[in-house]
Order: C-alpha cells, then structure tokens, then sequence
C-alpha cells in the first residue's frame, strides 16, 4: 500500500513540476525568492491556484518555504534539477512522463488491438521529445556523442553527405549543421507538425546545408549515397526495424557511418525488478513505443528491447565494426554505432 500510494502521490507532483515548466515558475523562482503573491504577479498568473502549487511542491521538498516571511525559494540541488539549459535540468521530463494522458482513450482501445497511430500523441507527445533530450544534446552530442563513433566527427569536419530519419523537430540535425558548415545534412520525418518546427529553427539560425523533407523510411532514395546515417530513438518504434534499417544500410556509401541512439535497459526482466529506471523505460513503451509500432502492424520491439538484441538487429542487417555504448550523462540511453563495408554492400552513388 505504500508503493502503491508513493506511486500516486508521485504522479500527481510530476504534473506539478510539468505545471511548473510550462509556466515559467521554476526560472522565476530561482531568480530570487517571493512570496505568492510576488511569484503570480512576476508571470501575470491568478495568486490563488499559485499558492497551492507552492504548498503542493512544498511538501514535495521541491522548494522551502520560510513561514516567518512567507518567502519560498528553491535551493541549489532543486535549481540546478529544475531550472536552466544544463544537462541536469530534468524539468522536461516531465512533459514525456505525462504526455501520453493526451491519449488516454486511444490507448485504452489500443490494448484490444489496432495501437495508436502517431497523429493521436500529437502535438502533446512530439513537444515532450523535443524537450527531453535538448539539454543533454545542445551540451553533448558534438563534444561528445559524436566521438564514440571513431572517425566520423573528422569526416563530417571534412565535408560529409548526412541524413537523419525520424529527426522529429530537426534540432539535432541543425547542431550539426551548425558544427560542420562544410557537410550537407537532410533530415527526413514522416511526420508534417515536427517538420515545420525543424525549418523554423533552421531558418532562425540562417543554416543553408540543412533541409528537411516529408518521408517514410521505405520511401527515402538510396541514391546518392550518404556518407552517415542518424537514427535517434527511432529503431524500436519501427513497425519493421529489420526492413528499415536495412533500407537505411543501403543507402549507405561503402565504409559509411551508421549511429543510433536507443534506450537502454540491461539484462533480463527478472534482473530489473525494482529498477525505477526499468519500470520508467517499460511505462513509456506500453503507452507510445508498443502502441504505435503496433497501429502499423509490427509486432514492436519495445523500448526495452536491449543492447543484445540491438547489436543482433544491427548486424543482421549488414553492419559491421559495431560498437554499443553508454550514452553520455544518461545511463538508460545507449549509442549503437557500425560502419557498412568497404565491399559487397552497395557502391558509391554521385556526390
């Protein structure tokens, strides 16, 4: 009963971190400590339904409160969890935590059969992605995700023909376009909303190597050929990750660069019993990853699908040289990386 309730009463302070992120009050709070009244007034909110966000985040031991002054302020373990563009800011999490609730109802008639397709998460479901990883990715990817592919960050320096599938709202493909001015990146989605956020930024940041197109995997040219192929999150919400990513492995140059970013849950289920981390990885997989793999028919990997059986699918589909690691400052991540031959697998289409 006290897991139990634990559980719900952490749920319920999610959303209240999730009403916090959105409103601008965490930002607010760590500027400098107020009163009720000085926080609704800064962010031009109603007082009333703010003073029971501080009481409930309160208890929650997110923010203290001095009862002499009637003061709150956040202190420096909560700001640096809750506020600011650092990798350690886990505030936007808590848009993917709740963001399936949008769908409720789909899901329920998705456990009968038929899942969910993508368009019923939206917009709800591809704003918390867009948010989950920006953080880490804005402080990490070039630095130091990229590196553990051995060689790729000289060639992309040099001047590299790249493509992202499932680049969502683009923002990781336009940091690299803006890190390696001489290469030429193509971000493809299937999905239109995502795309339109993704041109935007591009824009706003005057990119001219970086455009993005509406496609299915099945329906991207193998030729030309790319020198890199990014898959971000994307492999095991594939209704068939053996046929896309083979797709993708052709459309590759000989000696091109494959590199995933995928969840990560270790070992067998019965080693994961009591994992927090685990139970989060197999809950966001039961209400988006399983749910819309299987509205296109696939049987659906799972978000926890595993190290294992990633190195198995990666090299069943003609990937060689791969490597499976630890994603950088988050341990339920990991990147799969792996090279096409320099024989055998294709040839080399026009630059």
């Amino acid at each position: 009963m006290r897991r139990l309730f634990g559980g719900y009463a952490q749920t319920v302070v999610t959303q209240m971190v999730r009403l916090g992120y959105e409103l601008g009050l965490w930002e607010r709070l760590a500027e400098r400590p107020c009163t009720s009244p000085e926080l609704a007034h800064a962010l031009g909110l109603d007082e009333r339904p703010v003073r029971e966000w501080l009481s409930a985040v309160t208890c929650a031991r997110l923010v203290r409160y001095d009862p002499k002054r009637s003061v709150f302020s956040l202190g420096r373990p909560a700001r640096e969890c809750l506020t600011g563009p650092g990798v350690t800011n886990l505030a936007p999490g808590s848009l993917m935590a709740t963001a399936a609730l949008a769908a409720w109802p789909r899901i329920l008639e998705g456990f009968r059969g038929g899942g969910v397709p993508y368009g019923a998460y939206a917009p709800t479901f591809p704003r918390a992605m867009a948010g989950l990883n920006r953080g880490r990715y804005d402080a990490l990817f070039v630095k130091r995700y990229l590196r553990l592919a051995p060689g790729l960050i000289g060639r992309l320096r040099q001047g590299a023909s790249v493509l992202e599938v499932g680049c969502g709202d683009g923002h990781v493909t336009n940091l690299m376009a803006r890190a390696f001015p001489r290469s030429r990146f193509l971000g493809v989605d299937a999905e239109a909303l995502p795309l339109t956020w993704a041109r935007k930024e591009a824009r706003t940041n005057g990119l001219t190597n970086v455009r993005f197109e509406r496609r299915a995997i099945a329906r991207i040219p193998t030729r030309p050929a790319r020198e890199v192929v990014f898959a971000l999150d994307l492999i095991h919400d594939l209704a068939d990750p053996v046929g896309g990513v083979t797709h993708l492995v052709e459309a590759l140059r000989p000696g091109g660069w494959f590199f995933a970013v995928e969840p990560r849950v270790v070992g067998p289920l019965e080693a994961n019993r009591g994992n927090t981390g685990a139970a989060y990885l197999y809950g966001i997989s039961t209400l988006y990853c399983t749910m819309v793999a299987r509205s296109a028919g696939g049987e659906a990997l799972g978000a926890a699908w595993g190290p294992d059986r990633a190195r198995a699918l990666l090299r069943s589909c003609g990937l060689t040289r791969l490597r499976c690691q630890e994603a950088p400052a988050n341990s339920l991540s990991m990147v799969l990386t792996g090279r096409t031959p320099l024989s055998g697998l294709g040839r080399a289409g026009p630059a």
